[in-house]
């Protein structure tokens, strides 16, 4: 018998599309902060608001590791063990 379907019960979008849920204490400020990025950006949904902080955190941390790469790749010649 041929299957068309994955063997296991969660399809590949199904798995994309899973949502955590996540607990975090806030101080007065860094509610404050992040309620005025939600209003701002017209999100009216406080976890789609602090998922899309986390998402926007962890790209600007990416981007940091990719520039500190790249600066030392053009600080010294490909191929050259570093000191």
């Amino acid at each position: 018998m041929k299957r068309s379907e994955p063997l296991n019960d969660d399809s590949t979008e199904e798995k994309r599309d899973r949502r955590y849920s996540v607990m975090a204490a806030l101080g007065r400020e860094q509610m404050a902060a992040a309620e005025g990025w939600r209003s701002a950006h017209g999100i009216t949904d406080q976890a789609e608001a602090m998922g899309e902080l986390i998402r926007l955190g962890l790209l600007s941390e990416v981007a940091k590791i990719y520039r500190l790469v790249s600066e030392d790749r053009t600080l010294r010649p490909h191929g050259e063990p570093p000191e």
